[in-house]
This record gives structure tokens, C-alpha cells and sequence, in this order.
């Protein structure tokens, strides 16, 4: 070891010695960090208080040991990456790479312009992708996913209404309630239309506030 860390928390220890004894216990730590030698001590004052210490520099001993092992590892390999090089291989590895089911999905999602022109986006790619990993990974097909998103559209075409978010339309499972078969003029709204628009409303509400705020930042 190349250096010694003795922490505070044995100062209390260090009042039932005398100035020789600190002395003897002084040598002894120095002793012990060069050599990782247990040395014999015949003050039992001295040695009641080393067996204290000791595990402490142990793990000590064994960090050490940890660091110099992985600093000639990455010396062997050139040393030590960059950090942000390192932050870069980690965001990649969290990242999905889309598979040709769930960009058959993507392209399909298709958001429904209402009566006034006005549409929501399909939002995020990558947490849609999440979402549809999460629902392909519990055992729910491509198929029935597919069949449902067919249905919510066709519902938003009849009721006018907008499409949710991708991400939005996987994580409530809105695949798997059946499409109302009535036209809104002749029957009225039915609990998934009106939970759509509900939804709908809300993202267009928050959209519509962070525009707002991004504005006042701006002016500010």
C-alpha cells in the first residue's frame, strides 16, 4: 500500500493510550499497510485497539487491490476510455433497435386529422418501441396488436377524434377493446370514444401549455 486512511472514528480509542503507545500503535499501521503482515504485539492496549482498525485496512487492502488490477487491465488496452465515450456505449446499449414487426406497426399508426385539420403526432419512436417490446415480450402477437390498431382508427375516423400518442395506444392496450360498431350520428358516444377523447384532450392541453411556457421563456 501506498498510502494509509485512519479514520476519526478511533480517535476515542486513541484516550486510553499513552503518547508511547500511540507511538507503538503508529508503527505497527505503517508496518502492517507495507507489509500486510499481522504483526505481534504484546501491549494489549496497542492490540486491542490494531484488531479494531484492522478490518478497516483490510478493505482498504482490497480496494487497492481492485483499482491497480483494473488500471493495468485498461492499460493494456490503450487505458482508460474517454467518459463520454463510455456514456455513449451505455445510451446505445438501452437503446431497441426496431425489428421489421414493430416498423409494420410504425408505418401503419397513422394519426387522424379531425374535422378542422388538425392531428396529434405519433410522439416518441424509441418508447413506442419499448412499449411494443413489453407487450411482444408478455405474449401478445404482432397479429393482435395490428388487428386492434386497425379497429382504433377506423373508431377515430367515425367519432372524429383525435389518436393518441404510439406509446400511449400500447401501454393502455386500446388493441384489445372492440371497435364500436355505431356511427356517432346515430348512436351516441360509446365508453371507448369518449376515453379516447379524454386522453386526446389532455395531450393536446399539455402540448398546448408547454408551448406557452417555451414562448414566455423566450419573451423573458
Amino acid at each position: 500500500m501506498k498510502y494509509l486512511i485512519i479514520y476519526l472514528e478511533v480517535k476515542h480509542l486513541l484516550n486510553f493510550l499513552t503518547q508511547e503507545e500511540k507511538g507503538d500503535l503508529f508503527d505497527v499501521l505503517i508496518k502492517y499497510a507495507e507489509d500486510e503482515i499481522e504483526p505481534v504485539i504484546k501491549n494489549k492496549n496497542v492490540l486491542n485497539v490494531f484488531n479494531f482498525l484492522k478490518s478497516k485496512l483490510d478493505e482498504q487492502f482490497k480496494k487497492a487491490k481492485v483499482k491497480a488490477e483494473r488500471a493495468v487491465e485498461n492499460g493494456s488496452k490503450g487505458g482508460r476510455p474517454p467518459k463520454k465515450e463510455v456514456e455513449k456505449k451505455i445510451t446505445k446499449s438501452t437503446e431497441l433497435t426496431p425489428n421489421d414487426n414493430f416498423q409494420d406497426f410504425w408505418t401503419h399508426y397513422t394519426p387522424i386529422k379531425i374535422k378542422d385539420g388538425t392531428s396529434v403526432l405519433k410522439g416518441s419512436k424509441q418508447d413506442a418501441l419499448k412499449a411494443y417490446s413489453k407487450l411482444i415480450q408478455e405474449g401478445i402477437s404482432h397479429e393482435i396488436i395490428m388487428k386492434g390498431l386497425e379497429s382504433y382508427l377506423n373508431q377515430c375516423r367515425i367519432n372524429n377524434s383525435y389518436t393518441l400518442h404510439a406509446v400511449r395506444f400500447l401501454s393502455k392496450r386500446l388493441f384489445e377493446i372492440e371497435e364500436e360498431i355505431a356511427v356517432e350520428s346515430v348512436k351516441p358516444k360509446g365508453e371507448l370514444t369518449l376515453f379516447m377523447e379524454e386522453l386526446a384532450r389532455k395531450e393536446e392541453e399539455e402540448k398546448r401549455l408547454k408551448t406557452t411556457e417555451t414562448t414566455l421563456a423566450i419573451e423573458n
